[in-house]
């Protein structure tokens, strides 16, 4: 009696194969914890820049307060949050928008001095801060993830 042949066997080289294959990197690849730490440092990077460039915009428009509007403050605010996407990528984009709201309510909604928001249509204000600035910092941060693929850093 002829006994058939195991499929597990014949197939565990090719199996195996396929495996050690998709282990293999590219030799300029990074392994995956160097890889997610260079990202954290991007977003920290961007998110401190951010920051930093929300601070110095504060400051400068503080003295000016009473002779801007609420949407000219937002207008400038949009800055930081867009260079923290440019060079920290979406995570610290979001930071910079969660940021630029809370320096924009704080600052330059009356009640100043507060997170109190007095009226209705400084609520809409603040709110359309938001969503205005979550998309746009994910198309930025789209661009940049295209423009890096089509342009790799060189070594």
């Amino acid at each position: 009696m002829v006994q058939p042949k195991m499929a597990s066997r014949s197939l565990s080289p090719v199996l195996f194969a396929n495996i050690s294959q998709a282990r293999r990197l590219p030799p300029d690849a990074k392994p995956n914890g160097q890889r997610g730490r260079t990202k954290v440092k991007r977003s920290l990077i961007g998110t401190g820049a951010a920051l930093i460039s929300m601070a110095l915009l504060t400051l400068a428009m503080l003295p000016l307060r009473s002779h801007l509007s609420i949407a000219t403050t937002a207008l400038i605010l949009i800055v930081p949050v867009v260079i923290g996407v440019v060079y920290g990528g979406l995570t610290a984009g979001v930071f910079s928008v969660i940021a630029g709201f809370l320096v924009y309510d704080f600052f330059f909604i009356p009640p100043y001095w507060t997170l109190w928001v007095g009226r209705a249509q400084n609520w809409v204000a603040l709110g359309v801060y938001v969503v205005v600035m979550l998309p746009v910092a994910s198309v930025v941060a789209t661009m940049n993830a295209s423009r890096a693929k089509e342009h790799p850093a060189e070594p």
